[in-house]
């Protein structure tokens, strides 16, 4: 979670494993969960808003940044930040999971 404050540093890592899926995929929720228990924590501070305003100076990777980390932390703070918070639920951030199938068995469990 450090590095959410350093967005250049999590971008730099990203491109150093966009190749490799797996690891690629677990980076962003990581990122996206790391986003979430720090809004949780802190709602104000301002390495929240300096992550989601990120833009690599370099075009080449920007695309992935914005689908993989800026576009999930988007996401898990409009629609699974509110559900795990009313559940008391962030403990489901502790290991890799989806966040979009977690949102969807969120919403399941709601109705």
């Amino acid at each position: 979670m450090v590095n959410l404050r350093h967005p250049e540093l999590l971008f730099a890592l990203l491109q150093s494993i966009s190749g490799q899926a797996p690891e690629g995929e677990v980076f962003a929720h990581a990122a996206a969960a790391a986003f979430l228990v720090r809004y949780a924590t802190t709602p104000d501070d301002p390495a929240l808003a300096a992550l989601l305003a990120y833009r690599p100076e370099t075009p080449a990777g920007a695309g992935s940044w914005e689908r993989r980390v800026q576009a999930r932390c988007e996401l898990a703070l409009s629609d699974l930040y509110p559900l795990l918070a009313e559940r008391s639920r962030f403990g489901l951030l502790a290991r890799h999971r989806d966040l979009v199938e977690l949102l969807g068995r969120l919403r399941k469990d709601q109705g």
